[in-house]
C-alpha cells in the first residue's frame, strides 16, 4: 500500500511536470467556472425576485416547478462542465502523444464530441437528480447509503469521458467500458485522486484560515491591509482549484491511455506507469 502511494503521488508530480509546458490548459477550468458561475446566477436571481414578488410565485418555484427547475439547471451545469474537461482531456491526449496541444485543438475537439457531451450530461443530470430526491426522503442510513451509491457511480464512471471520445463508444457502452478500465486501474485510480485532493485541500485549508487571519489583521491594520489579505488569499484560493481540476485531468488521461492500450504516455516514466499495473 505505501509503495501505491508513493508510486501515485510521483506520478502526480509528472502531471505537474506535464502542465508546466502546456500552462494554457488552466483556461479551460477557468472558463467552465465563470460559464457555470453565469448559469448559477440566472437560475438563482428568478428565484430572489419571485421570493421578493410574494409567496405564491416563490411556493411556484419551490413546489411547482422546482425539480424541473433543478433538473434543468443540472443538465447546463453538467454539459459546461464536461465540456470543457473533454476540451482539457483532448488537450492532454495531444501531449502524450509528444505533440504540442493549442487551445484551439481543444475547443474543437469539444465541438466535435458535442452530441456525446450532450448525451452523457443527461444521464449526469437524470442520476444526480434521482439520487438528491431519494436522499431529501431519506433518514441518516438513507443519506449514507445513497452517499454511497453516488461514490460507487462516480468510481464506475471514472473513465467514461476519454472512453467516449477516444473509443468512439456511445454514453452505455462507455460506462460499461469505464467500469473495466477501473477494475484494472482501481488502486491508482483511487489513490492518486486521493493524493491530489488531499495535496489541494490542505492549501485550500491554509486559504481558509488565511483569509480568517486576514479579517482579523485587517481590523486593527485598516482596510488596505485587509482587501490586500483578501485578494492575495482568493488568488491562491482559486490557484489551487485550478491546479487541482488540470492535474486530476492530466493523471485521468494518463492512466487510461497506459490501461487502454498499454502504450507509455510520452513524458511519464515507466516506473510509475507500467509497473502499476504488472500482474502479482
Amino acid at each position: 500500500m505505501f509503495d501505491r502511494f508513493r508510486k501515485s503521488f510521483l506520478l502526480v508530480k509528472e502531471s505537474f511536470r506535464l502542465l508546466m509546458l502546456d500552462k494554457e490548459l488552466l483556461l479551460f477550468p477557468l472558463l467552465s467556472g465563470l460559464c457555470l458561475m453565469l448559469i448559477l446566477l440566472t437560475y438563482i436571481l428568478p428565484v430572489f425576485a419571485a421570493a421578493f414578488r410574494g409567496e405564491e410565485q416563490s411556493d411556484f418555484f419551490i413546489g411547482a416547478l422546482g425539480w424541473a427547475w433543478l433538473f434543468g439547471f443540472y443538465i447546463l451545469s453538467y454539459f459546461i462542465g464536461i465540456f470543457f474537461n473533454v476540451a482539457l482531456i483532448s488537450c492532454v491526449a495531444i501531449r502524450l502523444k509528444g505533440k504540442d496541444p493549442r487551445f484551439s485543438d481543444g475547443i474543437k475537439a469539444a465541438f466535435r464530441n458535442i452530441h456525446k457531451i450532450a448525451a452523457w450530461a443527461l444521464v449526469s443530470a437524470t442520476v444526480g437528480i434521482i439520487l438528491r430526491s431519494i436522499e431529501e426522503r431519506s433518514n441518516f442510513l438513507g443519506k449514507l447509503a445513497i452517499s454511497l451509491v453516488g461514490m460507487a457511480w462516480a468510481l464506475l464512471t471514472f473513465f467514461v469521458v476519454p472512453v467516449m471520445i477516444f473509443e468512439n463508444l456511445g454514453v452505455f457502452a462507455s460506462i460499461k467500458r469505464s467500469g473495466q478500465l477501473f477494475k484494472n486501474t482501481w488502486g491508482e485510480s483511487v489513490i492518486g485522486q486521493f493524493s491530489i485532493g488531499l495535496l489541494f485541500g490542505f492549501v485550500i485549508l491554509l486559504s481558509v484560515f488565511a483569509f480568517v487571519g486576514a479579517v482579523f489583521l485587517g481590523a486593527f491594520a485598516g482596510t488596505a491591509v485587509l482587501v490586500t489579505g483578501i485578494t492575495i488569499v482568493g488568488i491562491v484560493f482559486v490557484l489551487s482549484m485550478l491546479l487541482s481540476s488540470v492535474l486530476q485531468s492530466i493523471y485521468l488521461t494518463a492512466l487510461y491511455t497506459y490501461a487502454s492500450s498499454k502504450k507509455m504516455p510520452s513524458g511519464f516514466s515507466k516506473e510509475f506507469i507500467a509497473e502499476a499495473y504488472r500482474k502479482k
